[in-house]
């Protein structure tokens, strides 16, 4: 894997992603079932990273002052590693990767709004 020096590399990755996916989709109807079996799948693997976050979120005490900050590390690192591989954790720049895409949420107010409403969901569901 080579090591990551800028959110270009990332902006490139995701707009391949995106131009392939939107090849596939021009593929016609033939592939009708094997998309609708990619998509249930990657319904399943979302279901899955929602789980992941939120029981990692759990762990975060709620006194803790940091905890807005350590909730958004958490989502920026687990939707990353969760779309890109597991092996982008040992990236020698991936915590630079997470500095930067936190500190561009963090001053997202929709994000902000979210972040917190999911948080306040994820603590009422600890409660219970």
């Amino acid at each position: 894997m080579d090591p990551i020096n800028s959110l270009n590399k990332l902006t490139e990755i995701l707009r391949k992603r995106v131009a392939a996916e939107a090849a596939e989709k021009r593929k016609g109807a033939a592939n009708s079932r094997e998309a609708a079996t990619t998509a249930s799948a990657r319904r399943a693997d979302t279901e899955a990273l929602r789980e992941q976050i939120a029981c990692s979120i759990r762990a975060i005490d709620p006194d803790d002052p940091a905890r807005v900050g350590k909730t958004v590390r958490v989502f920026v690192e687990s939707v990353l590693s969760w779309q890109f591989g597991a092996g982008l954790l040992s990236d020698p720049g991936f915590a630079d990767l997470v500095n930067d895409v936190q500190s561009a949420l963090e001053s997202d107010p929709e994000f902000f709004a979210a972040l917190e409403r999911a948080m306040s969901e994820t603590v009422e569901r600890k409660e219970r």
